[in-house]
């Protein structure tokens, strides 16, 4: 009995074979016939109004030798045409139009016989409506016994091209021969697309000489000249404009050659144009300064120089910006150099040692000009100083050479010498004057040293004040103190303008001063009362006192003198009492004393003493009369 599994796998094993028989069967059946079709339009963009070509082709692909008949169908949908669309011809090539003759109704192709291998290209042209406009989508089928398909092709219809609008500038407007022109025709314009082409005809003859939106021309000559721009848009579409071009003469420029005076040998002068101009600029400036025809300077200004004597002729040419040109020629005359006449004068040729001397030497001449003066003012053939005038000091007496080169502009040299005495320089005398004459201790001290001479002028006055040997104050007039008594030295030193010095030594002594000390018998008093003042007590170190004043009221003047003196003060209050002391020298000091002055009392002492007694007897009658009063003496008598 056979199981459920090996019934499985028979199963399975008889279905491989059924396929594997099935695959084997279906390779060895030989193909029919198959086609193959495509189409294509003219132009896929086209204009209203403009007439378009379908072609479409046919081929029999298969590998049987066996014909086949087929159809192009278009269907009653039109094909995507509008109705208004004509077909205006058609090429069959063996097939037979079996549709009505509308376009717009079904039609088909149909062939016969079509063999392995073979193919057919049938077409048809239609019109396009003035007034179609849009992307149209035609679409057609083939059918034949094998099979079939569905096709499209798209054709874009657009508005009419309009030509395109062609439009140039030119600059600059009024041009000049040989001038660079630029003719710019970027502003052309084309209403429905876009310029793709820029062709210039820049000299009228018919041939288009460049390229693009911008051109760049120039005429060689002046006249009229018309020049032309043709541009294409993108659709093929174009147009041409064409303009006057006015082209005047160029100007030469305008140049004024100086006059050249003569020159010497070797001598580099300049030479410039005082005039060189034109309106459209100057290009070049070029000279022939030999006249060899050759160029040999460039620029508005030139130096020249000749090494031989002789006429050359100078000539220089101006190019402008286009190519005008101006010459201009002179004539100059060069002669031999000759060397220059060295002269100078010195403002003295006896002069003191460090006395200033100015040299002159403008009288030097030359047929040129004087470039270096070169001065040796001490006869070691060293130059010391230049320049046309010097001033020297000689710091030697005894005679001094001084001798001057020049050298011309042509370096061409000259010398003069002359002998200069110079004799030794006096010193300066130093003297001083001091004021106050007698000097006591604290005193201030002026010296002045105004009275010193010189045969020039004095600079610099140096005083040594405590004999150190290094001077403390400068000036010509100075003042100190001393703060004790003695001698001191004073050394005075001056330097004149010629740096000669002197020195004066002198002293100053210094006494001390006396010292006033005044007394009084008593400092209160009363008017009238005679007081005591006493000036014994004032001392001198160096001797005794010469003299004593007393100025009693304080006006300033003295009204008693001697060391004693009595005074009496008839006005109360507080009077100050001077006294003024003179020592050996005629030095003073001064001291003062107080006093205070009461008034006189009415009475005496007799006026007491009867004051006393009225008041005791007041005072004895006053009790008197109360005592009575008590009693009642006066009632009773009353």
């Amino acid at each position: 009995m056979v199981g459920g599994r090996t019934v499985y796998k028979l199963g399975v094993l008889a279905l491989i074979l059924f396929l594997a028989a099935g695959t084997v069967s279906s390779q060895s059946v030989t193909t029919g016939p198959r086609l193959e079709a495509s189409a294509r339009v003219s132009q896929s963009v086209v204009e209203a109004g403009d007439t378009v070509r379908i072609s479409f082709s046919v081929e029999n692909v298969g590998d049987s030798d066996e014909s086949t008949t087929f159809y192009l169908l278009f269907p009653e949908s039109n094909g995507g045409f509008p109705d208004e669309w004509e077909m205006v011809d058609r090429f069959d090539d063996g097939g037979s139009w079996t549709g009505p003759g509308a376009w717009f109704h079904k039609v088909h192709w149909d062939w016969s016989g079509l063999d392995a291998g073979e193919s057919v290209d049938p077409w048809m042209e239609f019109k396009v409506p003035p007034s179609a406009s849009g992307v149209y989508t035609i679409t057609w089928e083939l059918d034949y016994s094998g099979g079939g398909g569905t096709k499209t092709v798209q054709i874009d219809v657009r508005e009419p091209n309009t030509k395109p609008s062609p439009e140039f500038s030119i600059s600059p407007q009024d041009p000049k021969a040989t001038q660079p022109i630029t003719f710019n025709g970027s502003a052309s314009s084309d209403r429905g697309g876009r310029i793709v082409q820029y062709r210039w005809d820049l000299d009228d003859d018919s041939e288009f000489e460049s390229s693009g939106p911008v051109a760049r021309h120039s005429f060689d000559a002046p006249g009229r000249y018309t020049v032309r721009l043709t541009v294409v848009d993108d659709r093929g579409a174009d147009a041409t404009l064409s303009q006057q071009v006015v082209v005047r003469e160029n100007e030469n420029p305008t140049v004024t050659m100086p006059s050249l005076s003569t020159i010497r040998e070797s001598q580099r002068v300049q030479i410039a144009l005082p005039t060189v101009e034109d309106p459209d600029g100057i290009r070049s400036i070029e000279w022939d300064v030999d006249g060899d025809g050759s160029v040999d300077r460039t620029g508005e200004a030139v130096f020249l120089s000749y090494d031989t004597p002789g006429t050359y002729t100078v000539s220089v040419t101006a190019t402008d910006a286009f190519g005008a040109t101006t010459t201009r020629s002179r004539e100059i005359v060069v002669v031999a150099n000759e060397p220059p006449t060295a002269e100078f004068e010195p403002n003295e040729t006896r002069a003191k040692e460090l006395d200033p001397i100015r040299f002159d030497a403008s009288a030097t001449t030359d047929d040129g000009r004087i470039d270096a003066y070169r001065w040796d003012l001490n006869s070691d053939g060293e130059i010391d100083a230049e320049g046309e005038s010097v001033t020297h000091a000689f710091e030697t007496p005894g005679t001094v050479t001084v001798t001057l080169q020049v050298v011309d502009d042509l370096g061409e040299t000259d010398s003069a010498r002359r002998e200069i005495r110079i004799e030794p320089n006096p010193t300066p005398t130093p003297r001083y004057d001091q004021s106050p004459a007698k000097v006591a201790v604290g005193m201030t001290v002026t010296l002045d040293a105004s009275s010193s001479t010189d045969d020039g002028s004095i600079e610099r006055y140096s005083w040594d004040l405590d004999g150190d040997g290094e001077p403390e104050m400068t000036g010509r007039t100075v003042t100190t103190r001393f703060n004790r008594t003695g001698r001191f030295p004073i050394s005075l030193s001056v330097t004149d303008d010629k740096g000669a010095t002197a020195t004066h030594e002198g002293t100053i002594t210094v006494r001390s001063l006396p010292r006033a000390d005044a007394e009084v018998s008593r400092t209160s008093a009363t008017v009238g009362d005679e007081l005591f003042f006493d000036g014994r007590s004032s001392t001198h170190e160096d001797g005794s006192i010469a003299e004593y004043h007393w100025d009693f009221d304080g006006d300033g003047s003295f009204e008693a003198t001697g060391a004693t003196t009595r005074r009496s003060f008839e006005e109360p209050g507080t009077h100050v009492v001077r006294l003024q002391v003179v020592g050996p020298e005629g030095f003073t000091d001064e001291d003062t004393v107080s006093i205070s002055v009461t008034p006189r009392p009415l009475c005496g002492q007799n006026c007491r003493i009867g004051l006393v007694t009225a008041v005791a007897v007041v005072a004895g009658l006053f009790v008197l009369w109360r005592v009575v009063e008590h009693f009642g003496f006066w009632s009773r008598r009353g």
